[in-house]
């Protein structure tokens, strides 16, 4: 079945706002994927041709012409803003001028828009079009520096391959301010998909903590180091919680011995550790080293 421009314009502005809030730099989404995840009639649809159509997001061109998600929720990157740990509406702003637009053509020119907006270059290449986008949003809370996104399109796939400032490096609430910068060096390399560098920085993280509060100077073993930092948790903690800093540590040292650059493991360690710390924070016991 053939796709109308139109129907591809609406299904970019859902894709676009799902990458840029839930995605990290250097992380894909598939249009087509999304799009029959929210609707099956999409699979029918001739998906190669849509590979070949041209992106423009300004009016009165002969490609497709697409809107963008006006606000996304986000994290605001600057350090003056009082709402900089919860995500908040973050508009599409206006720009002037965006800098230089590279084309197909390996030739440099000023490019000055008012729209916010632009593509950066495009070509094609093996029957797929390449483009580049340069978007720019604001945070409505503070006003500050815009944030921009380089967003590369081939095909069907959008990736973020840029951003400035860089994604603020939040961690959940209850984590040990003791380890805190190992704990956000871990968080910053998974942002930025330095994936096996984020498995080292989160275990030597959790090994750093376990040693500290079990008072282990000597450098004993781990294993033992473990056994004694369950003992210092409070009575009531519950015991299928006590382990899974363990669990996390071990699942971590298989990917970093096996150079694994394992999203998913890193990912479910983060949720393990969050949801060990916020259970600890519960207790009148806080074992943060403050």
């Amino acid at each position: 079945m053939h796709m109308q421009w139109n129907t591809f314009s609406e299904l970019l502005v859902p894709t676009i706002q799902f990458l840029l809030e839930q995605k990290h730099l250097y992380q894909t989404v598939n249009i087509k994927d999304l799009a029959c995840e929210y609707d099956k009639m999409y699979e029918k649809y001739d998906w190669n041709e849509v590979k070949g159509w041209y992106i423009n997001f300004d009016a009165g061109r002969e490609e497709v012409t697409a809107s963008l998600p006006t606000t996304l929720s986000l994290v605001c990157a600057n350090k003056e803003c009082k709402n900089k740990k919860h995500p908040h509406n973050i508009g599409l702003t206006v720009v002037e001028p965006l800098g230089r637009m590279f084309d197909a053509g390996l030739h440099y020119q000023a490019k000055s828009l008012s729209s916010g907006y632009a593509p950066y270059f495009r070509l094609e290449h093996k029957g797929e079009v390449v483009q580049v986008f340069s978007l720019q949003y604001q945070c409505q809370a503070c006003k500050g520096e815009p944030v921009t996104f380089l967003i590369r399109r081939e095909g069907l796939k959008l990736q973020i391959v840029g951003r400035s400032r860089i994604e603020p490096c939040i961690l959940p609430e209850g984590f040990p301010s003791k380890e805190n910068s190992l704990f956000s060096d871990a968080v910053c390399a998974s942002q930025t998909g330095s994936i096996l560098a984020a498995i080292c920085l989160l275990r030597i993280a959790i090994e750093q903590l376990v040693r500290r509060v079990a008072g282990d100077q000597d450098g004993r073993d781990i294993e033992g180091i473990f056994e004694e930092y369950k003992k210092t948790l409070p009575t009531e903690f519950p015991s299928n919680v006590k382990g899974v800093l363990k669990t996390a540590y071990d699942n971590l040292s298989v990917c970093m011995h096996s150079a694994s650059a394992n999203r998913k493991a890193f990912d479910e360690a983060m949720l393990l550790l969050a949801r060990h710390f916020k259970m600890l924070s519960a207790f009148e016991f806080v074992n943060n080293g403050d």
